[in-house]
């Protein structure tokens, strides 16, 4: 047995509580280290579903309802969205793209008065002449989805941008949805002898049926409101060249009478196929037809009627809330 001098003991005697109190110091923060990891791993995640518009390999601007982590503020979250509609995206693939060029950089973003300017560098010109109309309305529709945002307003290297680029498409100093979309292909001769209305249709792509907004010149021959007029073309089988079909839930689906606008309500007259069941009308159905009336600016609901009795929509019988478009989820779509 080891003995220790008078001077050795009285420093054992000084380290040994010293060292007993960094011991129980260490347990007191691993415990608590154990027990922030633990709330860490049951804390729930919460989850962001928005809708994104990209590019399909028919050139078609599609709405895709992705679903993200949510973000610590706003301008995370539309810096992130902005990313998702670039070129080779994280949800980019061979059937759907972003196209907003892969190298462009975003070097600042202002929200005021619902208007969101995006300042991209440089790089932000390079992309394809055919496709700079495309990109403007991915551009606007996908940043529109945010309920804070109502119009954009771009740049490159600081400076304001009046016209595109590449091909000088002109840009209103506060640009949104009034430019349309997927309207590619309209004459000068629709332009000025018609009236825009907004349909969503269905269309095949890559061998999967997707949701599809489009806006187009249609003849007003009966001299229809707008909101008729749009009810009537989203009633219509669509021209077997468009390569469009009705929306299946829209199938038999006849307007029985004009409707009427009350406080802000447009009131629908439709036939039986609308309902789901006795009592409420199909989800789906008001879903495309909200969608749809998105450019009648007085509209800012609806409500149905069958039978001259108003029907609630189903899942939606106590909803005492004005329902947002941007609410409306079409097409999911997993990343």
């Amino acid at each position: 047995m080891i003995k220790l001098n008078k001077k050795s003991q009285k420093i054992l005697l000084i380290i040994l509580p010293i060292l007993l109190v960094i011991s129980v110091i260490a347990i007191i923060i691993s415990n608590n280290n154990k027990r922030q990891d633990s709330y860490a791993e049951n804390e729930p995640i919460e989850y962001t579903y928005r809708k994104v518009y990209l590019n399909s390999k028919d050139d078609t601007l599609v709405p895709l309802t992705i679903k993200y982590q949510k973000k610590d503020n706003l301008g995370d979250e539309i810096h992130y969205v902005l990313n998702l509609i670039k070129e080779n995206s994280g949800i980019s693939n061979d059937v759907f793209t972003g196209l907003i060029p892969e190298d462009s950089k975003i070097k600042s973003l202002d929200l005021e008065d619902n208007n969101l300017t995006i300042n991209f560098d440089i790089g932000f010109q390079e992309y394809a002449k055919e496709e700079e109309l495309r990109l403007l309305q991915q551009l606007v529709w996908t940043m529109t989805e945010f309920n804070e945002v109502d119009s954009l307003t771009l740049q490159m290297e600081d400076e304001i941008l009046t016209n595109m680029p590449v091909k000088n498409t002109p840009l209103a100093e506060k640009t949104g949805r009034e430019i349309g979309i997927n309207s590619f292909y309209l004459t000068s001769a629709d332009f000025l002898s018609s009236e825009k209305v907004l349909s969503y249709y269905a269309q095949e792509i890559d061998n999967k049926e997707y949701i599809v907004p489009f806006t187009h010149y249609v003849k007003n021959n009966d001299n229809l409101t707008l909101p008729d007029l749009t009810i009537k073309t989203l009633l219509t089988k669509p021209s077997i060249t468009s390569q469009l079909n009705l929306v299946p839930c829209l199938n038999e689906v006849n307007q029985t009478a004009a409707s009427v606008l009350e406080d802000d309500v447009l009131m629908v007259s439709l036939n039986e196929n609308i309902l789901f069941d006795e009592r409420t009308v199909n989800k789906e159905v008001y879903d495309i037809l909200r969608a749809s009336l998105e450019l009648c600016e007085d509209v800012k609901d609806v409500s149905f009627v069958f039978d001259q009795e108003v029907f609630a929509v189903n899942g939606q019988e106590n909803l005492e809330e004005i329902y947002p478009v941007s609410s409306i989820y079409f097409n999911e779509y997993y990343i």
